[in-house]
């Protein structure tokens, strides 16, 4: 159990990210009905965030600091610039999905007269 304290600490400094992607979670099945492709995409977004998150908190919490214990430095090195470069595109990923869902279903303004 204590080698979970440091997982913990991370989730609890990203915890505004986590309720607000429960927020978004709630908000694509209150929505489900009136905006179902905008919902869709919100909900995957928001679940891989979520996803993101806890991978990210297992990643630098447990998993590289119990590899620096029995891997070498060039080992870690790699993994951990191939984890930040994965995240990051798995990030984007999640944002061009929310900002995609915040313009999905909208129609074009009728020319001005």
């Amino acid at each position: 159990m204590e080698d979970l304290i440091p997982i913990y600490s991370i989730l609890i400094g990203t915890a505004p990210v986590f309720v607000a992607c429960v927020v978004g979670i709630v908000m694509a099945g209150v929505y489900w009905s009136r905006a179902r492709k905008s919902a869709l995409l919100m909900l995957v977004a928001c679940v891989l965030q979520v996803l993101l998150l806890v991978a990210h908190s297992v990643m630098s919490g447990w998993y590289i600091p119990h590899l620096m214990h029995e891997g070498t430095s060039s080992a870690i090195q790699v993994l951990a610039t191939s984890w930040a470069l994965v995240s990051s595109l798995l990030h984007a990923i999640a944002l061009g999905l929310m900002i995609w869902a915040a313009f999905s279903g909208r129609h074009h303004a009728p020319p001005p007269p």
